[in-house]
């Protein structure tokens, strides 16, 4: 994925988890996690992510990392019900790709 996608797939994830009204706070890796609001914390880590992803991809640094925290974004949007498997692989491909529901 070029910058630019990573960008623009990144802020359709911001817009979304800010519209169900996540806020941007990053996990505390100590946190009890099963002690909280599970969905909130992982959403609100998922926007905390996604605000640090966009601004890696406009300053085109790291694609490597992009694709893990992309990756990892993504499935959290999966766990929390927000996206399938199948609208983010859409949501990744360039216009000029063919969608294949087989892989």
């Amino acid at each position: 994925m070029t910058n630019e996608k990573v960008a623009e797939v990144s802020q359709q994830i911001i817009d979304l988890l800010m519209k169900k009204g996540a806020m941007p706070v990053r996990m505390d890796a100590s946190a009890n996690f099963v002690a909280h609001d599970q969905w909130t914390m992982l959403a609100n880590h998922a926007l905390w992510m996604a605000l640090q992803l966009h601004d890696m991809a406009i300053a085109g640094r790291s694609e490597g990392k992009q694709g893990r925290w992309l990756g990892w974004i993504q499935c959290a949007l999966w766990v929390l019900g927000l996206q399938s498997i199948e609208q983010a692989k859409r949501a990744n491909m360039s216009e000029s790709e063919a969608f294949d529901v087989n892989h």
